[in-house]
């Protein structure tokens, strides 16, 4: 107990009387289940068996010593081992030697990035050179086409007393024309100049007159299809278009599966600008590819009634969007035998209902 506390006194026992409600005393020495008289009404009863009382929880004093806590509570040892300089120590070694294993394994891949990143700039810069004494060439070259014929000097030389006129005439140089200049270059050996052959001849019109020579250049170009930079394969797509014939379109036609999407789109263009036939059902076939499809519309439009066939049997493709393009070529193209088919076709797909309602009002707007 601690000191200056009191100790506490235990209450009396008290009695309740049954008839009168009364509280009293009792003394100690009654006993439960004797017989007392109330002191009121001094009515005799039997004494009930007192209750155990619940012991109050005692609360600590707060403002003894504490000392005793303190010392109960267990001491912690100091720390004992290595001291804290030697870890650091240690630490700053281990990190310096992960980062010196690190530098000697990443060093040989930095030196091989190098050595590749200078071998495309060398790449790079030969060709830009290449290109740049191209395009001088070509410059110097139209230079020289259009400079104006000089006037023949007539004056006599009074220090050699020749007249200019009995002069021997010294041969100039013939000039080559862009044609010969283009087909020079690809036939050239570098496929950077082949590229640039090929990108003229885009440009220029081929001679109605000479029909060997059309051949000879779009066999030249059929073969730069297969070029392995796509760049050169659409500018031959491209310069097919004007030096193609029936004779290219197997090749062409068999390029159509190409990976790349602006490829095929000039490869369509060209066979639209030969008016081949047999391009007609590889091109529909394009329509079922999304990036495809627009370009394909285009083309089956262009050919207008050669393909219809192909364009009617497209209406009933499982592909929505397929049989959508099918109803816009029809609705560009078709004729007044074509408005049955897409009333049929709106009446048994509610999916294209629309489509082909329109169609069939822009066939009739444009046959009335």
């Amino acid at each position: 107990m601690a000191s200056g506390q009191r100790p506490q006194r235990r209450p009396a026992p008290k009695a309740e009387c049954p008839h009168c409600s009364t509280q009293f005393k009792v003394i100690d020495t009654e006993k439960a289940g004797q017989m007392v008289s109330c002191p009121e009404c001094e009515t005799p009863f039997r004494l009930k068996p007192r209750r155990a009382s619940r012991p109050k929880p005692v609360t600590p004093d707060f403002d003894d010593d504490r000392d005793d806590f303190s010392r109960s509570m267990p001491k912690k040892n100091p720390p004992s081992g290595v001291p804290v300089w030697i870890w650091i120590v240690c630490g700053v070694g281990a990190l310096g030697m992960m980062m010196t294993v690190g530098a000697c394994l990443l060093l040989p891949a930095i030196q091989v990035a190098r050595d590749k990143a200078q071998e495309i700039v060398q790449k790079d810069e030969q060709r830009q050179k290449e290109l740049r004494e191209q395009a001088q060439r070509e410059l110097d070259d139209q230079k020289m086409a259009n400079k104006p014929a000089q006037q023949p000097n007539t004056r006599p030389n009074p220090q050699s007393g020749i007249h200019p006129s009995n002069r021997p005439s010294q041969p100039r140089p013939i000039q080559k024309s862009r044609l010969e200049q283009a087909i020079e270059k690809l036939e050239s050996d570098n496929s950077v100049t082949r590229g640039w052959g090929v990108r003229d001849l885009s440009n220029l019109d081929p001679d109605p007159k000479n029909e060997a020579q059309r051949k000879r250049i779009a066999a030249i170009l059929e073969k730069e299809l297969d070029s392995d930079d796509i760049g050169i394969r659409s500018a031959a797509a491209k310069a097919l278009a004007k030096w193609g014939g029936p004779e290219n379109v197997p090749a062409m036609i068999g390029q159509l599966s190409h990976e790349h999407t602006f490829f095929r789109r000039d490869l369509m263009d060209a066979l639209v600008a030969i008016g081949d036939e047999r391009a007609i059902d590889p091109i529909a076939e394009r329509l079922v590819e999304f990036f495809d499809r627009r370009s394909a519309t285009k083309a089956l439009v262009t050919f207008g009634e050669k393909a219809h066939p192909a364009v009617v049997r497209r209406l009933q493709h499982s592909d929505r969007g397929v049989a959508k393009a099918a109803c816009q070529v029809l609705a560009q193209t078709g004729t007044g035998r074509h408005i049955v088919i897409l009333e049929q076709l709106a009446a048994e797909n509610r999916h294209l209902k629309r489509d082909a309602e329109k169609a069939i009002e822009k066939i009739r707007s444009r046959t009335s």
